[in-house]
């Protein structure tokens, strides 16, 4: 079988939020492990696999991101968690 070419990305739950509790934590660190080794897994055949964990952010604003994941030149994301935040995660 030969290579194939393909994307995949992920959008988990809110990395950090109002009332944010310890499952929701456990939940975005499960689906970030879970990234790595799917990307792991099929990497080798050609899909790139990633995750967004957004932070309270506008839901539009998701988009653009997986757009980016779609591009060619994201190559180099493999298996890696985005955590767009709006600037929360500063605090």
């Amino acid at each position: 079988m030969g290579k194939l070419h393909a994307r995949v990305a992920l959008v988990t739950g809110a990395s950090r939020g109002i009332g944010a509790a310890i499952a929701v934590a456990l939940g975005r660190e499960g689906a970030s492990s879970d990234t790595r080794a799917l990307a792991r897994e099929v990497g080798p055949r050609g899909i790139h696999v990633n995750a967004i964990a957004p932070g309270p952010i506008e839901t539009e604003l998701i988009g653009p991101i997986t757009d980016e994941f779609r591009r060619e030149k994201s190559a180099y994301y493999v298996g890696q968690t985005l955590c767009p935040n709006g600037g929360d995660g500063m605090v």
